[in-house]
C-alpha cells in the first residue's frame, strides 16, 4: 500500500499533467478516499495524503503524522520531500536507510520503520529518479 500510494501522490505532485491522474482515478478517489482513511493505518494515509489536501477533504492525519520513533520520524521527514517531487541528498539517504533497513551494519541493530513508509521511500526515490 505504501508503493502504491506514494507512486500515486508522486504523479499527482510532481509529474507532467499528461501522467498526472486520469479522470477515471479522480472520480475513483472521490468516492472511495472518505471510506479508506477511516480503515488505513496512519502511515498509509500520510503517504497518500502528505498535506491532507490532496483529497479534497482537508483531513489532518497527514500533515500532523511524524511517525513512531526517531528513525520512523527522520523518515518521514524525508518521504515529505521526496513524495512532493524533492530530490535528497546522498548522505541524507544513506543516513535514513541505515537506521530503517532491516539489518545489521557493524553491531548496530536498526530501530526499523513500518513497511508501508518503506515502501513509499523506496518507490519514491525510484519515481524520482534518484541515482547513486
Amino acid at each position: 500500500m505504501g508503493a502504491f500510494f506514494a507512486a500515486m501522490t508522486i504523479r499527482a505532485n510532481a509529474f507532467p499533467e499528461a501522467t498526472q491522474w486520469s479522470e477515471g482515478e479522480m472520480r475513483a478517489m472521490k468516492t472511495f478516499w472518505p471510506l479508506l482513511v477511516r480503515v488505513l493505518p496512519p502511515d498509509v494515509v500520510f503517504v497518500a495524503d502528505p498535506e491532507g489536501l490532496m483529497m479534497g477533504l482537508g483531513s489532518s492525519i497527514g500533515p500532523q503524522f511524524v511517525g513512531n520513533g526517531t528513525s520512523e520520524m527522520r523518515l518521514v521527514g524525508a518521504l515529505r520531500e521526496v513524495l512532493a517531487g524533492g530530490h535528497l541528498g546522498f548522505e541524507e539517504v544513506q543516513g535514513v536507510l541505515k537506521e530503517v533497513l532491516p539489518f545489521q551494519v557493524g553491531g548496530e541493530k536498526p530501530h526499523g520503520a513500518s513497511e508501508a513508509l518503506l515502501a513509499a521511500f523506496l518507490i519514491g526515490q525510484r519515481m524520482n529518479r534518484e541515482t547513486d
